[in-house]
């Protein structure tokens, strides 16, 4: 089985983004509020909506053993923890590892649908 690598898969979900009318840009152009970076990297994908960081999607390389969902996990949190500004406007988290995916909705930690992948 051949997998893509995580900027190739980066690429498409940008590509596909963007053919559904959203604007996208990289990580290097653009920090959270829309200005430039306050640091090197940020999550692979934010999607803005009336310019605010509505999602954030953390991705990582099936070509990779060490690429799982809790390495994916693992880095939000570390984002949150460096740059809580960009999570202040933020309604959902997605992560990938290229086979699986998760998605968390901050306001609904409550729900216990949600719990198992937040532990």
């Amino acid at each position: 089985m051949t997998f893509l690598a995580e900027a190739d898969i980066e690429q498409a979900l940008l590509a596909d983004l963007a053919a559904l009318g959203y604007q996208t840009t990289t990580e290097a152009q653009a920090g959270p509020d829309g200005s430039a970076p306050e640091r090197e990297a940020y999550a692979d994908v934010l999607l803005f909506i009336n310019g605010l960081p509505l999602v954030v999607i953390e991705l990582k390389s099936p070509s990779s053993e060490q690429a799982t969902l809790q390495t994916a996990y693992t880095q939000l949190q570390t984002y949150k923890a460096e740059i809580p500004s960009l999570f202040r406007t933020n309604a959902a988290l997605v992560i990938s590892d290229g086979q699986l995916a998760r998605i968390e909705l901050p306001e609904a930690r409550s729900l216990s649908w949600t719990r198992s992948w937040m532990s």
